[in-house]
């Protein structure tokens, strides 16, 4: 392994646990919620603080998934290929999916100057969309960098 595919391993890795710590401070949010309900009050803008944190859970967790090759694939055919036709079809297809989210982080990124320009907040707790747009961005960027060491690794099977 590489340096530059350890260095993108562990980068992907530490959102990975920042989305982890995420789901725990969205279950406590929650939880404590439930609890003090009834005999205090609600927490106000809860439903806009776990809309908002489920999207960056989502867009935290993307890149390490991408690495531990954790999204779905369907390989039947491809698995009775020979190894060099898999390694082309692998390299092939992370180039198409290279392409697709260089597009999708540049358009989020549009996204989140247009909102961040218009000064949109969510409805009950206020909050800035913006940040959350960027963080889309941001992983959806760090997913190419896990792409690119993918096909690499592909082309050099391909050329061996």
């Amino acid at each position: 392994m590489g340096l530059f595919e350890r260095g993108t391993v562990i980068v992907s890795k530490f959102f990975d646990f920042a989305a982890r710590l995420g789901v725990f401070v969205m279950m406590a949010l929650v939880v404590t919620d439930i609890i003090i309900r009834r005999p205090l009050w609600p927490i106000p803008g809860l439903y806009d603080y776990v809309s908002l944190l489920g999207a960056a859970i989502i867009s935290l967790a993307i890149p390490f998934s991408a690495v531990q090759k954790g999204h779905v694939q369907v390989e039947i055919f491809v698995s009775k290929l020979p190894s060099r036709a898999q390694a082309a079809i692998d390299a092939i297809m992370g180039i198409l999916s290279l392409v697709f989210f260089v597009i999708v982080s540049w358009q989020t990124f549009v996204l989140g100057t247009e909102v961040k320009r218009s000064g949109e907040v969510s409805m009950s707790a206020h909050l800035e969309f913006y940040p959350f747009i960027y963080l889309v961005s941001v992983m959806c960027a760090l997913l190419c960098v896990v792409l690119i060491v993918d096909v690499i690794k592909s082309a050099k099977k391909l050329s061996r």
